[in-house]
């Protein structure tokens, strides 16, 4: 092989090396399916900056900065194909919507879609915010906390703007939401998330 096409491979293996090292997300395991790089003739890169989160879209531009033969700066592009994989929540049955998700889950290694947001772990008295088929990955929006019950007396958090402030309340009859009154009288509806209700204020 011509010394200049060694020397043009050994600095695309030595790109594509660094890209492998910047594309790793904590939590999970890139694999790099394909892969282009462009660089100036006798650059040897020593470091690569991803233009995009692996784990929200699956062909990401990488940056590629090292030095030439006479130590200057050079710099080049690359074009990664990526899979995201983890250990993950999958559903080892079917959950019906507002069922309790303790113990209908096991941890699997699975590759993972664009975007998603698996959950390390099953909160405690969660349920399912919608029904689950067997083999569903936990996500955030798939869980959520059980409303309680009327009468029962239940923290509320009216928020407003940058400012927030508490009470206790109690818990109403409310079809498609949650709701509460506060001891002022006053009847809110929110959004019942980690055992609190969230009330925005108008």
């Amino acid at each position: 092989m011509p010394a200049l096409a060694l020397a043009a491979l050994l600095a695309s293996d030595a790109a594509l090396e660094r890209a492998r090292e910047a594309l790793q997300a904590p939590g999970a395991r890139t694999t790099i399916v394909g892969w282009h790089a462009t660089l100036p003739p006798g650059c040897g890169v020593v470091r690569a900056e991803p233009l995009a989160d692996p784990r929200r879209e699956r062909t990401v531009g990488v940056r590629l900065l090292g030095t030439d033969v006479s130590g200057r700066p050079c710099a080049g592009w690359g074009r990664a194909e990526v899979r995201v994989a983890a250990s993950v929540l999958v559903a080892t049955r079917a959950v019906a919507e507002g069922e309790p998700l303790e113990g209908a889950f096991r941890t699997e290694e699975r590759e993972l879609a664009p975007g998603a947001v698996p959950v390390g772990r099953v909160a405690p008295q969660s349920v399912a915010a919608r029904p689950l088929a067997a083999g569903t990955i936990l996500e955030e929006c798939l869980a959520k906390s059980p409303a309680p019950r009327a009468g029962e007396s239940i923290p509320v958090r009216l928020v407003l703007g940058a400012v927030a402030a508490s009470w206790r309340g109690t818990a109403l009859a409310c079809p498609g939401g949650a709701c509460a009154r506060l001891p002022s009288g006053r009847r809110v509806r929110g959004r019942w998330t980690g055992g609190v209700l969230e009330v925005e204020a108008p």
